[in-house]
């Protein structure tokens, strides 16, 4: 499914090409939540950790996860 949707970045306008998405809806909804930095507060912590710990021999912190990232066709290795 090939769909094709205008979108606003910094006042310029571009025509998106979304494929393979199985719910627009959702993809449109969490799109929202980025642009409004709604759920950040993990994400903005742990860059902020980074930037005060620039030495890549630091060992990261128990609290920041560590985890896989999902490969291209959803699996996960």
């Amino acid at each position: 499914m090939i769909r094709r949707t205008l979108r606003s970045i910094k006042g310029q306008i571009f025509v998106c090409i979304d494929v393979g998405c199985p719910d627009f809806e959702r993809a449109a909804t969490n799109r929202q939540m980025v642009a409004n930095g709604e759920c950040a507060e993990a994400y903005i912590r742990i860059e902020q950790w980074l930037r005060e710990h620039p030495k890549k021999n630091t060992p990261l912190p128990e609290w920041i996860p560590l985890g896989t990232v999902a490969k291209e066709g959803g699996r996960r290795d």
